[in-house]
């Protein structure tokens, strides 16, 4: 159990800084946390928990009940991954960037940036406002 312990990151200290992206994002969300043995890719345990957006960032809504579970259900797991969950967003026509740095107590872990063309919903009509 303290190999587990020791391998399990908290969840407090995770972050998505959304900060340069013109795609809004929603105030809460889903998030999928999974643990994965990196030897075997063997998944160990997955599960949906609530994330929250204060400013820029995406925190996990409750992150004593992520680091909870992580440890009781770590097993062989040595690696941790924060997936969302596809979400809808309003956004206009024009070139829109979906952009955001992982971070883990505040250094960069990781960045992305995606730049894509939206349509202009008046030219093809649909029911829904333009979303992704």
């Amino acid at each position: 159990m303290l190999a587990a312990l020791e391998l399990v990151p908290d969840a407090g200290s995770y972050e998505l800084d959304t900060a340069g992206s013109t795609v809004p994002y929603p105030s809460r969300g889903g998030l999928v946390v999974t643990l994965t043995d990196s030897t075997t890719g063997a998944v160990q345990a997955a599960r949906n928990f609530s994330w929250i957006k204060i400013g820029t960032a995406i925190r996990a809504e409750d992150p004593d009940a992520i680091n909870a579970w992580a440890y009781t259900h770590a097993g062989s797991a040595d690696r941790i991954a924060y997936s969302l969950v596809p979400f809808r967003s309003s956004y206009g026509a024009g070139q829109q960037v979906i952009a955001g740095q992982s971070k883990y107590e505040g250094v960069t872990h990781a960045e992305y940036s995606v730049s894509f063309e939206a349509r202009d919903c008046a030219v093809h009509p649909v029911t829904q406002l333009c979303m992704m």
